[in-house]
């Protein structure tokens, strides 16, 4: 095993700097208008999420990966299970900017109401909204 895989600090702070070098620079050219970019969350909700499950998380992780072998003397992740950790890191921070869900959200939208997943499948349940009581007063008025 390479000792870059020996412990967690070490692929997850250099995933959260390279992030970091490629994210700040490519928001402040969408934020300047430089850059179009369309990802799933607007632009604001985007950034925020990805400074705290994007950049944080990585720096938070790795940290607790390495500290936690020190505070409890248990083995943590290394080689291929770290490498796994990194890759779910990697694939969450890749599929907020390819929209790898759109072809499912439009197929869903063109089945007809109760039409089932396929032949053999139910039929999708409707969600029923809760309709008010008529002569009922109305809530905390009592």
């Amino acid at each position: 095993m390479h000792p870059f895989w020996s412990i967690g600090f070490r692929p997850f702070y250099l995933s959260a700097t390279i992030f970091a070098l490629l994210a700040v620079p490519a928001w402040y050219g969408v934020y300047r208008g430089w850059l179009t970019f369309d990802p799933v969350l607007p632009g604001m909700a985007w950034h925020a999420h990805e400074m705290v499950f994007g950049f944080a998380a990585a720096v938070i992780g790795g940290f607790l990966l390495t500290a936690v072998r020190n505070w409890t003397g248990r083995p943590t992740p290394s080689g291929a299970p770290l490498a796994a950790l990194l890759g779910l890191w990697v694939a969450g921070r890749l599929l907020l900017i390819t929209r790898p869900h759109e072809p499912c959200r439009r197929r869903r939208r063109r089945l007809p109401a109760g039409a089932g997943a396929g032949p053999g499948h139910p039929p999708v349940a409707q969600p029923q909204l809760a309709q008010p009581v008529r002569g009922a007063p109305a809530a905390g008025h009592g």
